[in-house]
């Protein structure tokens, strides 16, 4: 019988190569499949992976437990700019001191970015530099922080935001770039008539108080 059989595939030696290659075909079709549902599986577990990253970010920028204890602004706007009107605007040199509540009031009203929109702005001051506090309403809802130093450029002030926080998340640097331009343009909005006589020169941050210093035009 055995014979038989060997003569049998010496006789078709097609039907052992068929069967060969049949075998390899399948074997081929099945690592394909294989591996074709570890790629569909690789994909399902990175975007969930990925969802569950987004959703966590988003409840640490909208944590809504963060509360500010800052004291009420007593001063308002109007009150800052009668200040300013009352400076001796005839002489060649001038001085100002503004306090929190002072510098507060003047950018309290925040300011708008494209889709972004920041409101009751509320600063403290230390000598090492200002910090912002704000509602930011888009586009989500967060509790914001402002971390800002005066500089001097093209005899204005303006504010260098270094860093912004989010609820609990530290935002990009180029957000702090937008923001330090939109600051400074919002202070520069109520100081007009200081900016319109005077070039400042120097800006000295103290224990609740920012000191300006400027010369004539």
């Amino acid at each position: 019988m055995n014979e038989d059989i060997t003569t049998k595939n010496k006789k078709y030696p097609e039907l052992d190569e068929d069967r060969f290659y049949r075998e390899v075909d399948e074997k081929r079709s099945h690592g394909s499949c294989c591996t074709f549902q570890s790629l569909i599986l690789f994909f399902i577990i990175t975007f969930i992976l990925i969802v569950l990253g987004v959703f966590a970010v988003y409840k640490q920028i909208t944590n809504n437990k963060i509360k500010f204890n800052l004291p009420n602004i007593a001063i308002s706007l109007d009150e800052v700019k009668n200040k300013f009107s009352k400076l001796d605007f005839a002489g060649n040199s001038i001085e100002i001191s503004l306090s929190e509540e002072e510098l507060s009031a003047l950018v309290k009203d925040g300011f708008n970015i494209e889709s972004m929109s920041l409101k009751n702005l509320q600063t403290t001051i230390d000598p090492k530099q200002i910090l912002i506090y704000g509602d930011l309403f888009r586009p989500i809802n967060s509790k914001l922080v402002m971390q800002a130093t005066p500089e001097i450029r093209a005899g204005r002030i303006y504010f260098k935001v270094e860093k912004i926080k989010a609820g609990n998340i530290n935002l990009p640097n180029f957000i702090a770039k937008r923001y330090s331009e939109s600051l400074s343009e919002n202070l520069a909005n109520k100081v007009n008539i200081i900016y319109n006589n005077f070039s400042v020169e120097e800006v000295i941050l103290d224990h609740k108080k920012m000191l300006i210093k400027g010369k004539k035009k």
